[in-house]
């Protein structure tokens, strides 16, 4: 399946995030901090309004999660088409 390559992106549109066995996570501050442990480490979105995507991080990449706020760093993803 063909990637798309992105920049810094934010998200408040995500209704769930299913993270693969590849994240370490913790939180400081009301700031949920998920750091990526090995290369091709996946997150699963499922996203108001659009299909769901699964998105592909290297290892060392952080997401933070503020107030339901995703704040993503340069990332591949493609999308998932929603079954119905």
């Amino acid at each position: 399946m063909k990637t798309i390559k992105t920049n810094y992106s934010v998200s408040n549109r995500v209704l769930l995030a299913t993270f693969d066995k590849n994240w370490d996570r913790s939180l400081s501050d009301g700031v949920v901090l998920y750091t990526a442990k090995s290369n091709d480490s996946e997150v699963e979105l499922t996203l108001q309004g659009i299909d769901a995507q699964t998105l592909i991080f290297q290892e060392g990449q952080r997401i933070l999660v503020i107030g339901g706020t995703f704040h993503f760093p340069p990332h591949e993803y493609y999308r998932n088409p929603l079954e119905c």
